[in-house]
């Protein structure tokens, strides 16, 4: 049985020789990208509700796209075979998701930027706290992150996100210059003002705790974003390899088995995680040293500890994802007998691409990986079973 699967895989070796298969491989990861970035297709199918210009709160399905239209529009369905209604900011009051994520329509007017739009709310009270995503399109070709504070006389604040290193700095203390002067009357507060970063989860805190000063005696917050929990997957895997180890001549195929932790990156939405792997690959083949006869059996094998990031479509039942990152780990080669050995520490970055095929009760992840390293260059194709932890 090993004796003809190694003949099988052998057809694939002067493929492999060549740039043909790093090539096709690179041109379906970059496809693959284009599609999931630049393809407002991508949308998320989660529990919500819409809250009408009637106070009618109407319970259904919302369409979640991280920032690709959700500013723009809501996408709405009574049930998952219903038809999609899709509502601009006139037409609501605001829409929500089970999971926490509220948006509420509002004119947000802030320097260079008026519009009717559906923004994030993270907490209102005296001073309201909002969120404002709006990922790459026509009428925003770098797109736009800022948080909003909103004053009691109506008078808008942005706080921007800066995540170009160039100018991460001087927006820094633009942001923490304009919070100073927000809460200028409350002193006890400029210790965290002058440390704070500007992300979700500290400019809640602080206005949380602008709230309970000048409320001390009773809550003045009326809504407040829940926090969401961690969630974490594992998937056993197993599959076929080919390693190449660049010292000696040839693909040696063979067999793959391990297993990945997943843990989500995104507050609320899933399509993009964090995974750790480890895997074990086998190869028995004639290896062609020139220091042992070629005629001898062996075996080599690659143990490999991996971090990547993976983007996915998260909608149908076949869903795409790709996947980058880096690996380290080992390679051992014995022929049968010998008394020599290759031991050599591997390193390298790694891609994947593959599908989650959806079905009633399970998950089933196919993967492509392809590990490019100092040593030793790996394609695997793996089938693996997702169980939820958490």
């Amino acid at each position: 049985y090993v004796y003809n699967i190694v003949k099988l895989t052998s057809l694939y070796h002067k493929i492999m020789n060549t740039h043909f298969f790093k090539g096709l491989f690179t041109s379906l990861l970059l496809s693959l990208n284009f599609v999931i970035y630049a393809s407002n297709s991508n949308i998320e199918w989660m529990n919500g509700y819409i809250i009408t210009h009637s106070n009618d709160t109407i319970h259904g399905i919302l369409g979640y796209r991280n920032g690709n239209g959700d500013w723009r529009e809501c996408l709405f369905k009574n049930s998952p075979q219903s038809e999609i209604i899709t509502y601009i900011p006139e037409e609501i009051i605001s829409y929500g998701y089970e999971k926490g994520l509220t948006y509420v329509s509002k004119e947000i007017d802030i320097p260079h930027f008026k519009k009717y739009v559906f923004i994030e709310t993270l907490l209102t009270g005296n001073i309201n706290l909002y969120y404002l995503k709006i990922g790459v399109c026509p009428e925003y070709p770098d797109g736009k992150s800022s948080f909003i504070a909103e004053a009691p006389s109506g008078k808008m604040i942005e706080l921007k996100e800066d995540k170009n290193l160039k100018t991460e700095n001087i927006t820094r203390q633009q942001n923490r210059a304009k919070l100073n002067f927000l809460f200028t009357e409350y002193p006890e507060l400029k210790s965290q003002i002058d440390n704070i970063r500007i992300d979700r989860k500290s400019l809640i805190k602080l206005f949380s705790n602008f709230h309970k000063i000048i409320c001390a005696d009773f809550s003045c917050v009326s809504y407040k974003e829940k926090n969401s929990p961690r969630r974490w997957w594992i998937t056993p895997q197993a599959g076929a390899v080919i390693n190449h180890y660049n010292d000696l001549n040839g693909w040696h195929p063979g067999f793959a088995i391990g297993s990945f932790v997943t843990t989500n990156l995104s507050k609320f939405s899933d399509r993009f995680v964090f995974n750790i792997g480890l895997e074990l690959n086998t190869s028995p083949d004639y290896l062609y040293w020139t220091e042992f006869p070629s005629s001898k059996k062996g075996w080599s094998y690659t143990l490999t500890n991996y971090y990547t990031i993976e983007s996915r479509v998260m909608n149908g039942t076949a869903r795409p994802f790709f996947e980058i990152g880096v690996h380290h780990g080992y390679f051992i080669a014995q022929q049968y007998k010998a008394k020599n050995a290759i031991n050599v520490y591997n390193w390298g970055i790694i891609a994947g691409i593959g599908m989650y095929l959806h079905l009633k009760k399970c998950e089933l992840p196919i993967r492509i990986r392809y590990c490019y390293g100092n040593k030793v260059d790996m394609a695997t194709l793996t089938i693996g079973y997702t169980f939820k932890l958490k």
